[in-house]
């Protein structure tokens, strides 16, 4: 009779533990931006796409990807999001981009509420 509650008890503490284990690891794991294009600081001719890729899917309608001079002055840009990918933020610029240097901020939300921000620079040559 003893070993049986024990045995229960022992079942309950390892469910228990292995529940906030996993829910520890389901808050933490938000979206991590795997790649852009163009390469980080990069200098390449004028791009036709610009792109931030994520490890997971994100809320692409509560996301974005503007694209600025190094002065700050926002280049305008047309959104390019493919829904059969919601995992990346694409943007076509509306000109061809004149040489010098440009950031592209992205700004994301996660399927799971979280939000985070960055951005990456490349050079038009």
């Amino acid at each position: 009779m003893m070993i049986k509650t024990l045995t229960r008890h022992a079942t309950t503490v390892v469910g228990g533990t292995a529940l906030l284990l996993l829910a520890a690891t389901q808050a933490n794991a938000h979206a991590k931006l795997l790649g852009v294009v163009p390469a980080a600081n990069s200098a390449v001719a004028s791009p036709k796409m610009i792109q931030a890729h994520f490890n997971e899917a994100i809320e692409v309608k509560l996301s974005s990807l503007k694209l600025s001079m190094s002065d700050g002055m926002a280049i305008p840009v047309m959104s390019m999001n493919d829904s059969k990918d919601p995992s990346t933020l694409s943007i076509m610029p509306n000109t061809t981009l004149k040489p010098g240097s440009y950031t592209a901020t992205w700004s994301i939300v996660s399927n799971d509420g979280h939000k985070e921000t960055g951005s990456f620079k490349f050079t038009v040559k």
